[in-house]
């Protein structure tokens, strides 16, 4: 080559040994040439695009995994509201069944004898601490 254009100062492996460049310096760099593929900053360029480029695409996958798994969870919250919802209902249904089965337990034990079942039968206990829980909670 002549001295106006050196070869490329870079070596690489191929065939199984090291070889220089085959290109010829176009670009000198601290007393150094090099080809336009190995120029140190060409080569500074390149990564930092293939950097930015696979940062971006993998905040892309993180937004749309977001975004889906915001999707999984307001489909949960919104199951779980129904779940509560057939709950409240199954509540309220088993409330009035007891004040229902109460009415009845009055009706048939009659006015005098109702106080002492009221106070001293343990399943009236079970029957009114059960009513006044489901007040509270309703």
């Amino acid at each position: 080559m002549s001295d106006k254009h050196p070869q490329c100062c870079r070596t690489r492996y191929r065939d199984w040994r090291q070889q220089r460049c085959r290109y010829r310096g176009v670009i000198q760099r601290d007393g150094k040439w090099y080809c336009r593929i190995h120029d140190p900053e060409a080569v500074a360029r390149r990564v930092d695009k293939s950097e930015r480029q696979f940062t971006e695409k993998t905040e892309a996958k993180k937004r749309a995994a977001a975004v889906a798994n915001q999707g999984l969870i307001d489909e949960a919250t919104a199951d779980l509201r129904r779940q509560l919802d057939a709950e409240k209902a199954k509540v309220k249904r088993l409330r009035e069944a007891c004040k229902g089965a109460v009415e009845t337990i009055k009706d048939w034990h009659g006015p005098a004898a109702w106080d002492i079942y009221l106070n001293h039968a343990p399943e009236m206990r079970l029957i009114t601490a059960a009513l006044a829980e489901t007040e509270k909670t309703t």
